[in-house]
């Protein structure tokens, strides 16, 4: 059930909608230009916590946290088959555990600068690419809750 739940989240994430107006005359528009969009969905998180058995009792084993991501994107043509996708996107990160002893969740926040080099391999009209790029991500706070 975990591992369900942790594929349909993947797929619904990589996820984005585009849409293309036809020009009057009921073309396909052009691919030239720049394209901006608003992208949004889940992030999936688990960090690793190493514990001193000496002062901490319990180690639980931390579970998936999931956060909201939401953000703006461009693209913009290389070429024929190549695009530049630079994003900004806020990211909800974090992590959760609960024990015998106590209940603990982070919430964590971060700003990414996701950017992308795209292949599109066919000219067909759906929106399959392939690519990717570096994504500096930049801390911006966090929510710690203990009981």
């Amino acid at each position: 059930m975990k591992s369900m739940l942790i594929f349909f989240s993947a797929i619904i994430v990589s996820m984005a909608c585009f849409c293309q107006l036809p020009n009057p005359e009921g073309k396909q528009t052009n691919s030239n230009g720049i394209k901006f969009g608003i992208k949004a969905g889940v992030a999936i998180a688990k960090s690793k916590i190493e514990y001193n058995t000496a002062t901490s009792p319990g180690n639980g084993e931390p579970k998936s946290k999931l956060g909201a991501m939401g953000g703006v994107f461009a693209r913009m043509f290389l070429g024929h088959k190549a695009l530049f996708q630079p994003e900004l996107l806020m990211v909800g990160k974090g992590t959760k555990e609960n024990n015998q002893y106590y209940s603990y969740r982070t919430d964590l926040t971060y700003v990414e600068l996701p950017l992308n080099i795209l292949y599109k391999p066919s000219d067909s009209k759906g929106s399959f690419f392939i690519g990717g790029g570096p994504a500096p991500a930049f801390y911006i706070g966090e929510n710690v809750f203990y009981s």
